[in-house]
């Protein structure tokens, strides 16, 4: 049986309707995984910076974020895991804004300076300054929540710029 031709062109009609885009289902392919990541991530923060660290759900951030609840489980085995990626995530975003290179020679204030402003730029975003508030609060509830956070080399780069500034 012939394909009903339309009345422009001679195209089939069925080639002139899209086709219904719908979800894959099933599990993520492997190329897909950091883009996924990123957007758990991404979706998480906002959730966590608008509705607070207690009363965001996995199931909130797996709706908001279009994947199925085993998909966040995969990758986080609770919401405080999910929530120190967040925190990683926003903590590493810090540290890309900011230029860590060489200082020449007699310019070790201007250093100084220029990556404070750039600390500053970077910690007026939204979502910083919401995980840094959520990661204070629950800090002072829970001590251990955030201690594999790994070492500040934002820290160690000041502690070395106010050393040299010094000399």
């Amino acid at each position: 049986m012939k394909p009903k031709r339309s009345s422009s062109g001679g195209q089939p009609a069925s080639r002139l309707v899209p086709k219904k885009v719908r979800p894959r289902g099933g599990r993520p392919r492997k190329g897909d995984d950091d883009l996924i990541t990123a957007s758990i991530l991404a979706v998480a923060g906002e959730l966590f910076a608008a509705n607070g660290l207690a009363a965001t759900s996995l199931d909130l951030v797996a709706s908001t974020s279009g994947v199925a609840r085993d998909t966040i489980y995969r990758r986080y085995s609770s919401k405080e895991e999910l929530f120190k990626a967040v925190a990683e995530n926003a903590r590493q975003q810090i540290l890309a804004g900011i230029d860590f290179g060489p200082v020449p020679a007699g310019d070790t204030l201007e250093a100084l300076r220029s990556i404070s402003f750039q600390l500053l730029t970077a910690h007026v975003d939204p979502v910083i300054v919401a995980t840094r508030r959520i990661m204070m609060t629950e800090a002072m509830k829970r001590s251990d929540m955030f201690s594999t956070i790994a070492g500040d080399p934002l820290r160690e780069r000041l502690v070395e710029l106010v050393a040299e500034a010094q000399d």
